[in-house]
C-alpha cells in the first residue's frame, strides 16, 4: 500500500513538473539582429582590402576583403572609441573616451593599452610613421616620438576641445575643434599658433556662432580642407594662413540644403581627399557630397541611408567607405556614383504590429518601415517616403494601416505597405500613439495634449479638445465610444463618447506613462517608468498598482485575453502574467537592448522590437521541438 502511494505521488510530481515546464517554457529568439550594436565613429583603410571601423562600446571591426565581411576584434574595453589610424596593415592606434589609447602590431589580433596620463576624451589620432604621432581631445594635444610608449602633453587648455588632427610631417601639423579653433605647429607641437585671425570675416563668424570644425584633411603641406557645423567647408592653399569658405549655408553647388534646425545644426562630420581635385564630405541625414574640381563645386551623392554618417575614407578616386550611426557601413566602387550597404543600419525601432501570424510591420527612426510576410523569418524595407521618426504602427487588416511620428506625420497604406501616403494632420506636433477600431475610425495622440480623430480612414483629421498640454504617449479605444490616452506626469485621459469630451482619471502617480491596453471597456492596464504597471477593472474609475518585479522603465504592454499578458522595457526586460497581473514573472531575453514595442497574435506567438533594430519572436514550447529534432 505504501509502495503504491509513493508511486502515485512520484507520478503526480512528474506530471506536475512536466505541466509546469510546458506551460512556463517560452522561447524568445532573435529573428532580426543588427550587424553591429554601435555607432561607428571612424573608418580607416590601408589598401583596397584591409580596413577597420571603430565605435561605441569598445567596438573594433576589421575587414580583409574590402568590406564583404567584417569581424569583431577584441579591444578589451567598452569605452567609446572615436578614431583610428594605421601606418600599414599591422601597426595602428585607436583612441577614445577616458584618455584611452590602444595599439596593435599585428593588425588588430591583439590590442594593448598605452598610457596617456589623462582621463578626458580623445577624438582624433594621426601618425606619420611608426614613431611620430599626435592624439587630440578635450583640452589636450598629446605627442609621441616612440610609437606611443610615452605620450607627452604638448598643449593643455580646459576651455578648448580638439576634434581633429592632421600631420604633414613629424614637425608640421594642424588641429581643429570647437568655436572655430584652428591651431598650427611647425615644431612637433612644442609651440602652437592660432590660425583664423586678422581680417578673415568668415572665421570670426564661425567663432562667434560657436561652430565646430570637426575634420581636417590635407593633400600636401599647403592645400587642405576643413568641415563642420552649418554645412561648412573651408579651403586653404597656403598652409592655413588663410582659409576661405567653399560652402557654407543653404547652397552647395546646385544643391539646396534645408536650413531648418534639424538639418543645419549638425552639418558635416568628416572630409577626405585623395588628391587636390577629388574629395568627399559626409554628415547629417546620410549626406554625401563629392567634388572633382578641388571644391569649387560640390555635388550630392545618394548614400541610400538617412543615418548620420560620421566618417569617410577613400583609398583612391574610385573605392571608398563611409560609416556612421547605428552600425551603418556603406561602400562605393565608382567614386560614389553608387553606394551599397556592407553592414545594414541598426536604427531604433519604436513600433510593431502583427495582424496575424505571418503579416507584420515594424517602424522606427528616419522613416524606417520593415515588413514581414512569413512570421518574421525575413524582413523587407518599405519606402515610407519620409525622414520623420516613426513611433507606432496599427493595421486593421492585411492591407490598411497607419503609422505616426515626428513633424505631425501620419502615413497610410491600403496595399500592405507597398505604397505609403502622407495624410494631412494639420499639426507639426510630434505624434506618438495611434489606434484604429476599423478601417474608418481612428485616433492619434502626441505632444502638447494633442488628440486627433478621423471617421474616414484619415482622409480628414480633426482635433479633439483635451484641456491638456501634457505629452501623450499612447491612445487606446476598447470600442467606438470608450477610450483612454496616457502620458507625462501620470496623465490619464478618458472618454465615453468617442472623444467629444475627454476627462481626467486619477493614476495615483506622477510617473511618465508609456502605454495603455484594454481587453474590454472595463479591464485595462497601463505601464510606465520604474517598472510601473497599473490595472483597472472598472473602466479606470480606480487604478491599482501591480507588482511587476522590475525597476526598469516599461515601454509597452499587450494582452491576448483577460489573463495572459506581456510587457517590455529597458535592458531586455520582458515580464509575463497568466493571471491578469496578480503575479508578473520575468522571462529570459536573449538581448540586453532597450525593448520599445510588443505585439501578440495569440498566447503562443508574439514579437518584440527595440534599439539597434533588433526583433525578437516568441514561440511557446519551440525549444522542446528543437531538442527532439536534434536527437
Amino acid at each position: 500500500m505504501l509502495k503504491k502511494t509513493l508511486t502515485k505521488a512520484f507520478l503526480l510530481f512528474i506530471l506536475l513538473f512536466f505541466y509546469q515546464a510546458v506551460n512556463s517554457f517560452a522561447n524568445w529568439s532573435v529573428v532580426r539582429q543588427p550587424s553591429w550594436n554601435t555607432n561607428f565613429q571612424c573608418v580607416f583603410f590601408v589598401d583596397e582590402k584591409i580596413g577597420w571601423a571603430v565605435g561605441d562600446n569598445g567596438v573594433i571591426a576589421n575587414t580583409n576583403d574590402g568590406g564583404k565581411s567584417w569581424v569583431s576584434q577584441d579591444s578589451k574595453t567598452e569605452i567609446f572609441l572615436r578614431s583610428a589610424y594605421f601606418i600599414n596593415d599591422k601597426i595602428g592606434w585607436v583612441v577614445g573616451d577616458e584618455g584611452t589609447i590602444l595599439h596593435t602590431q599585428d593588425g588588430g589580433k591583439t590590442w594593448s593599452s598605452q598610457k596617456s596620463s589623462i582621463s578626458s576624451p580623445l577624438y582624433s589620432v594621426y601618425f606619420v610613421d611608426k614613431n611620430n604621432g599626435m592624439a587630440v581631445g578635450s583640452g589636450t594635444i598629446l605627442h609621441t616620438n616612440n610609437g606611443g610608449q610615452e605620450w607627452k602633453i604638448k598643449f593643455n587648455n580646459s576651455d578648448d576641445v580638439f576634434l581633429s588632427v592632421y600631420l604633414a610631417s613629424k614637425d608640421e601639423g594642424w588641429s581643429s575643434g570647437l568655436n572655430g579653433k584652428m591651431l598650427y605647429t611647425k615644431n612637433g607641437g612644442d609651440s602652437w599658433e592660432e590660425q583664423f585671425t586678422g581680417a578673415n570675416i568668415h572665421a570670426q563668424l564661425v567663432k562667434t556662432q560657436g561652430y565646430e570644425i570637426r575634420s581636417l584633411d590635407f593633400v600636401n603641406d599647403k592645400e587642405g580642407w576643413a568641415v563642420g557645423e552649418g554645412n561648412m567647408i573651408l579651403h586653404t592653399n597656403d598652409g592655413g594662413k588663410t582659409w576661405e569658405p567653399q560652402a557654407n549655408g543653404p547652397i552647395i553647388g546646385n544643391f539646396s540644403i534645408n536650413r531648418g534646425k534639424e538639418e543645419c545644426d549638425f552639418g558635416f562630420y568628416d572630409v577626405d581627399f585623395v588628391n587636390n581635385q577629388n574629395g568627399w564630405v559626409v554628415g547629417w541625414n546620410g549626406q554625401i557630397f563629392h567634388t572633382s574640381d578641388g571644391g569649387q563645386t560640390w555635388e550630392p551623392q545618394d548614400s541610400k541611408t538617412k543615418d548620420v554618417l560620421l566618417s569617410v575614407y577613400f583609398v583612391n578616386a574610385k573605392k571608398g567607405w563611409a560609416v556612421g550611426e547605428y552600425g551603418i557601413i556603406i561602400h562605393t566602387e565608382d567614386g560614389g556614383n553608387n553606394w551599397t550597404e556592407q553592414s545594414g543600419s541598426s536604427d531604433l525601432l519604436s513600433g510593431v504590429y502583427f495582424i496575424d501570424s505571418n503579416y507584420g510591420w515594424a517602424v522606427g527612426d528616419r522613416g524606417m518601415i520593415l515588413h514581414t510576410k512569413d512570421g518574421g523569418l525575413t524582413w523587407e524595407h518599405q519606402d515610407s517616403g519620409t525622414k520623420e521618426c516613426l513611433s507606432r504602427v496599427k493595421f486593421v487588416d492585411q492591407n490598411n494601416g497607419w503609422t505616426v511620428g515626428t513633424g505631425g506625420a501620419i502615413l497610410y497604406t491600403s496595399d500592405s505597405g507597398k505604397t505609403w501616403e502622407l495624410q494631412d494632420s494639420k499639426t507639426k506636433d510630434v505624434l506618438l500613439g495611434v489606434h484604429f477600431i476599423n478601417a474608418d475610425e481612428g485616433w492619434v495622440c502626441g505632444m502638447n495634449g494633442t488628440i486627433l480623430h478621423t471617421n474616414n480612414g484619415g482622409f480628414t483629421w480633426d482635433k479633439q479638445e483635451t484641456n491638456s498640454w501634457d505629452y501623450l504617449s499612447q491612445i487606446f479605444f476598447a470600442d467606438k465610444k470608450n477610450g483612454w490616452a496616457v502620458g507625462m506626469n501620470g496623465t490619464i485621459l478618458y472618454t465615453t463618447n468617442g472623444g467629444e469630451v475627454w476627462k481626467n482619471q486619477n493614476s495615483g502617480t506622477n510617473n511618465l506613462l508609456n502605454d495603455v491596453y484594454f481587453i474590454n471597456s472595463k479591464k485595462g492596464w497601463i505601464v510606465g517608468l520604474s517598472g510601473l504597471i497599473l490595472n483597472t477593472k472598472d473602466g479606470g474609475k480606480t487604478w491599482i498598482p501591480q507588482k511587476s518585479g522590475v525597476r526598469s522603465p516599461l515601454a509597452e504592454i499587450v494582452f491576448v485575453d483577460e489573463m495572459k499578458g506581456w510587457a517590455v522595457g529597458d535592458m531586455g526586460t520582458i515580464v509575463h502574467t497568466r493571471d491578469g497581473g496578480k503575479t508578473w514573472k520575468i522571462q529570459e531575453c536573449p538581448v540586453k537592448n532597450e525593448l520599445t514595442g510588443i505585439s501578440f497574435i495569440d498566447e503562443n506567438n508574439g514579437f518584440a522590437i527595440g534599439k539597434w533594430g533588433v526583433i525578437l519572436k516568441y514561440s511557446k514550447g519551440e525549444p522542446i521541438a528543437e531538442l527532439t529534432k536534434s536527437k
